[in-house]
């Protein structure tokens, strides 16, 4: 299968503008660390996975968009750099701004980035017990609540999830298989329904209850949009 070859041969061309960039001595390698500075040594990853058949669906986690943000890697903290998520390799993508170089991390060695304003974070690497992968920080306060996209291939159709661009006639698939974790007291756990996140606070079920239906939250499809609604209800007590 093409995604089981994870190096890629890359065209005549890139190769010998890789291989001049990393020669130390030559006036690219000069011009490309003016460029890149400190963040070169991020280019020298494995070259990113392309995916070269129709499907429906994206193996991106949002979209093809690479977004500016920061990261922390190996360690050490890198700022304005163009990047995205292969949420079905499981992979960290970074783009150089000049577009030659798209390369995936280590995943290993990321703790933490941000896209736009978003903040992900590699919990496996800070000790949680969750399977390993990026967990989109959806609410921060006293608790916090993680969100983790995967996408899953398939070569028939998938049903269960919208998608206004999906077309019948393509059978290969990228579908999204979402989970949530809440960390509560120093110990996080998965959350998978809206009656899950309420049994999680037993002190507060009634109130929480109530205001969800004031609040019409029991029509809400939006796991996203309930959970952070309850969860600052809850730390909070603002209707």
């Amino acid at each position: 299968m093409f995604f089981k070859h994870r190096f890629l041969f890359l065209p005549l061309l890139f190769l010998l503008f890789v291989t001049d960039v990393f020669s130390q001595g030559g006036p690219d390698y000069r011009k490309y660390i003016e460029t890149a500075g400190d963040v070169s040594v991020l280019y020298r990853g494995k070259q990113a996975t392309k995916y070269p058949f129709l499907h429906n669906g994206t193996y991106y986690w949002f979209g093809p968009k690479y977004e500016e943000g920061n990261l922390i890697y190996n360690g050490k903290e890198y700022f304005n750099l163009m990047m995205n998520i292969d949420a079905f390799q499981n992979e960290l993508l970074l783009k150089h701004n000049n577009n030659i170089l798209e390369v995936s991390l280590n995943g290993d060695l990321v703790t933490s980035f941000t896209l736009g304003n978003k903040l992900f974070l590699n919990l496996s690497k800070l000790g949680y017990d969750v399977p390993a992968g990026f967990y989109l920080e959806l609410y921060s306060g006293k608790d916090k609540l993680y969100k983790n996209v995967k996408k899953v291939f398939s070569d028939r159709i998938h049903v269960g999830y919208y998608d206004y661009e999906f077309n019948p006639d393509i059978l290969k698939d990228f579908a999204p298989e979402v989970s949530y974790y809440l960390l509560k007291d120093g110990i996080i756990s998965k959350i998978g329904s809206k009656k899950s996140l309420i049994k999680s606070f037993p002190d507060k079920k009634r109130i929480v209850r109530r205001y969800i239906r004031k609040n019409d939250l029991d029509l809400e499809r939006n796991f996203d949009v309930f959970s952070i609604k309850v969860l600052n209800f809850i730390e909070s007590g603002n209707e």
